[in-house]
């Protein structure tokens, strides 16, 4: 009998000491044959690696859905998301994250019998991956056999930078949807400059490093092609390594302090520096620091004042909402009519975000041009015109204006409403065509 308790003891204890049946987070790295779940983990909130300095974990992150988890890098004493792999496709507690034998990483939802659909996955067939290490810098890689980094979350961001991860052209950071539209932003190194842009049918581009006041120009004549949050301040490089301009972020002294910057789905930058213990440290600079500078500041079809005054455009009454009436422009109606548009004027002295960006449709033409222009294609739903160049701009995607600082920004604006009473009733085929026509110096478009 006592010989029968011993065997007992001995076999619940190695199978207590294998981490995945204690939820006890591995530290440092995983290896092949790994599998779990946010149940496996529950009483480490979901978190079954760690980096080997503890700031950082990797596991299932509730979602403001209780019941819904992403896979995903915090920093654990800030609780502050750094990367997701399924930010858009969140998974429930018994869906399963596998690293399998043949070095894949699969993340699946859970079946009866097996066999789920797969949620998100990494193929390094072939490469020999050996081990999943979670860095000290919040960096997660799969690396070979002989140390080789075969895949790395930081080459692969979401919405969020942080200090020493490079972002370099080709590289995109995209925020979560706007809670207003659905639309998404997008950060991207282009062209030798930065630039944010709603992800519009066309994409608008909003802001530019290049443009900002508040740059810091370290050497004249090079091309960015990468940046890094470094000593409290974006600092953007040539394909050399060679500093070119720097971007200073107030609020945190330390020179050792880690910084991230997280792109909103309000289509702002903002910067926290995370502290020890609980707390951060949320600097006064955004990007753009123009409250009513982003592409919904006060909403579609509103116009933006200062203090982020938001009123109705002239031809859109509040009685209507402040909407055109315009859902899907080259759609017809449930009995195959077009749908009857006008263009109305909304207002001489107000400006939009995109218009030091976008290249004109047309040069040298006249107001009444600009407006056949629009007119003839159902796709465009705005135009602006500039009474001094004969510039006209159109644009497939309205989003917010902007009132003048000077009263008069040179621009005469006209917007398409429908007539006919349908507001948003329109069916059927498109038979319309996307915007080829904002085509931007900066190569969006």
């Amino acid at each position: 009998m006592r010989g029968f308790f011993f065997f007992l003891f001995i076999t619940c204890l190695a199978f207590f000491l294998n981490p995945l049946h204690a939820g006890v987070p591995y530290n440092g790295s995983i290896a092949p044959g790994f599998a779990g779940s946010q149940m496996n983990y529950i009483n480490n909130g979901g978190i079954f690696l760690e980096s080997v300095n503890k700031d950082f974990g990797f596991g299932f992150i509730t979602t403001p859905d209780v019941t819904l988890f992403t896979l995903s890098i915090i920093h654990k004493s800030s609780s502050r998301l750094i990367w997701s792999a399924n930010r858009a496709s969140p998974v429930e507690n018994s869906d399963e994250l596998q690293f399998q034998d043949n070095g894949n990483v699969v993340l699946r939802r859970e079946e009866q019998g097996g066999g789920g659909a797969e949620v998100w996955r990494l193929d390094n067939s072939g490469k020999n991956a050996s081990r999943i290490e979670l860095r000290d810098s919040g960096n997660l890689v799969v690396v070979s056999s002989d140390g080789v980094s075969i895949w790395e979350s930081f080459n692969h961001p979401t919405d969020t930078l942080i200090t020493n991860q490079v972002f370099k052209e080709g590289m995109k950071l995209t925020s979560n949807s706007s809670s207003t539209s659905n639309m998404t932003y997008v950060l991207e190194i282009k062209s030798g400059d930065m630039f944010l842009y709603v992800n519009s049918l066309t994409p608008q581009v909003y802001w530019s490093m290049g443009s900002d006041s508040g740059r810091i120009v370290d050497k004249y004549g090079g091309v960015v092609t990468s940046s890094s949050l470094l000593n409290n301040s974006w600092r953007f490089f040539d394909d050399k390594q060679d500093l070119l301009w720097q971007f200073l972020i107030p609020g945190n002294r330390d020179d050792n302090a880690t910084w991230i910057a997280v792109l909103g789905n309000n289509g702002v930058i903002t910067f926290t520096s995370l502290g020890s213990g609980v707390s951060t440290a949320d600097s006064s600079k955004k990007i753009p620091d123009d409250q009513c500078a982003t592409p919904e500041s006060c909403g579609p079809y509103y116009a933006c004042s200062v203090g982020k005054v938001c009123g109705c455009v002239s031809g859109l009454p509040r009685a209507r909402d402040c909407k055109s009436g315009i859902t899907s422009p080259c759609k017809k109606t449930e009995n195959n009519a077009t749908l009857s548009v006008k263009l109305v004027n909304a207002r001489d002295k107000v400006d939009y975000f995109a218009l030091g960006f976008a290249s004109p449709f047309s040069k040298n033409t006249s107001l009444d041009s600009c407006k056949e222009f629009c007119n003839s294609n159902c796709s465009c739903l705005g135009l602006f015109f500039q009474n001094s160049s004969g510039n006209c701009f159109l644009f497939d995607w309205i989003g917010s204006f902007k009132a003048s600082k000077n009263g008069d920004s040179g621009f005469v604006s006209y917007i398409k409403v429908a007539t006919n009473g349908d507001r948003g009733g329109d069916k059927g085929e498109d038979d319309g065509k996307h915007f080829p026509y904002i085509e931007k110096e900066n190569g969006f478009g």
